[in-house]
């Protein structure tokens, strides 16, 4: 009676924890990278009787996240990339949308302008003719000023933008660099407290939204973070310390705003700047304003 009455204690006890963990996931329906948890459960060791063995009910192993590395890496890179053309899409829309406007259209006020050159050719002693021609060569050179004055502005709104994503970037790194210090602390990512993991992925995957980073995972849980796609890449956060980003102007194209590892420290150019919102405003810098404006220029 003792044996059986200690059987159905464990089984109470273990799915006293298993009601517990479902409570939580009810509880964290909402909140932010909260992984879904489930009790594993096992049979205790039974015990000898003569040339019988007698269980000794169930007992709770570990409360586990459901959690799939290939399904979370793919999401990652997915948002990486969703992220850089959004970016580039938002900047592209500003500059369709100047090129758009009637008011400053440059073909009409070139056509216009040719156009009363062509009148003064036909009639070079007309002073109405000479005096329209100033006109109109004045408003022709106010378009153009219009236009290169709001690529101006969009050239500092995107880099202002670069740069606070920058520094958000870097606030991650920090974080994710204080998670690994706390990971540091256990040995096994078994004993790990979920809620650090989540914690870290979450950090892992606001970062990949940024710029693309590669993770390598240790056997504690914590990771290194290599910027771009691959292992070899840069580091960003290299167990518990995490590299300082900064961005600045290239010497030969303003345009153009280079990304810098340590830049106080021993600066090093960022050769993959591969996914995230950060790479697609770098792209658009150096290509969609940069063509834009020379074309003007021309």
């Amino acid at each position: 009676m003792a044996d059986l009455l200690s059987t159905g204690i464990s089984g109470v006890r273990t799915y006293q924890r298993a009601l517990a963990t479902v409570g939580n996931n009810i509880a964290n329906v909402d909140t932010e990278g909260y992984s879904r948890q489930r009790v594993e459960i096992a049979q205790s060791a039974s015990s000898s009787e003569g040339s019988l063995n007698i269980g000794n009910g169930a007992r709770a192993v570990r409360v586990q996240r459901s959690y799939d590395n290939f399904v979370v890496e793919n999401l990652r890179s997915s948002q990486s990339q969703l992220n850089k053309h959004q970016a580039t899409l938002e900047y592209v829309t500003q500059l369709e949308n100047i090129l758009a406007d009637k008011q400053l259209s440059l073909s009409t006020s070139m056509d216009g302008f040719f156009a009363a050159v062509q009148e003064v050719s036909l009639a070079p002693s007309s002073v109405a003719a000479r005096q329209n021609m100033l006109n109109v060569a004045e408003s022709t050179v106010a378009q153009f000023t219009s236009v290169g004055t709001q690529l101006s502005l969009i050239e500092e709104n995107s880099y202002s933008d670069l740069t606070g994503q920058v520094s958000s970037l870097n606030q991650l790194a920090d974080q994710l660099a204080s998670v690994n210090a706390s990971l540091n602390r256990v040995n096994s990512l078994d004993k790990q407290p979920n809620e650090l993991l989540d914690r870290r992925d979450t950090l892992i995957q606001d970062m990949s939204k940024l710029l693309r980073v590669h993770l390598v995972e240790k056997n504690n849980g914590a990771v290194d973070i290599h910027i771009g796609d691959v292992a070899s890449g840069q580091y960003l956060v290299k167990d518990k310390t995490a590299s300082t980003l900064g961005i600045e102007r290239s010497a030969t194209n303003p345009d153009e705003a280079v990304l810098m590892l340590d830049p106080f420290m021993s600066p090093q150019k960022v050769t993959q700047v591969v996914g995230g919102s950060i790479a697609g405003i770098s792209e658009f810098r150096q290509n969609s304003l940069t063509i834009l404006r020379d074309e003007l220029d021309t």
